[in-house]
């Protein structure tokens, strides 16, 4: 099941050229249906079988697969990648655990030991939309704020 997921997934990704999945409003609503087909079980197994695992699991989480066991996602976090950080920070975030919420305020602060091209309101911000949480609120005024105080 996993092989036919991973030639389903790539078929759909390379439909993207050279696009990124956020800037296409097609790619989540198709990975959602393909998750769907297949179950939730075989869509992690993919994702943690992948030579980006973070990425992929923050395309996972996007396209609506938010019940993801903490205990996959929290390893990914000892990472020394910014962009792997981030990514797991905000799966974790968006599937509703506490650390996830606690490392994308570092970020959004910038006070992430990593956080050091991550930008609050080009990139934490738009994610924001996909977290389902009343707990980005806050992240997102950090995010709007610090847009605010750091304009050329």
């Amino acid at each position: 099941m996993v092989n036919s997921f991973t030639d389903e997934y790539n078929k759909l990704y390379k439909q993207l050229y050279d696009n990124i999945p956020d800037e296409e409003s097609w790619f989540f609503p198709a990975l959602k249906e393909l998750i769907e087909k297949y179950d939730k079980q075989t869509a992690i197994i993919f994702a943690t079988q992948q030579p980006w695992p973070e990425y992929t699991f923050e395309l996972l989480v996007k396209a609506g697969l938010t019940d993801i066991d903490k205990e996959i996602l929290i390893p990914y976090l000892k990472t020394k990648n910014e962009d792997n950080c981030y990514c797991i920070a905000f799966c974790l975030a968006a599937c509703g655990y506490q650390e996830g919420f606690v490392v994308l305020k570092q970020f959004a602060k910038q006070t992430h030991l990593l956080s050091k091209h991550t930008h609050p309101f080009v990139d934490i911000l738009p994610d924001l939309i996909f977290i389902k949480d009343d707990r980005i609120s806050e992240i997102s005024i950090i995010c709007k704020n610090y847009n605010k105080q750091h304009k050329p």
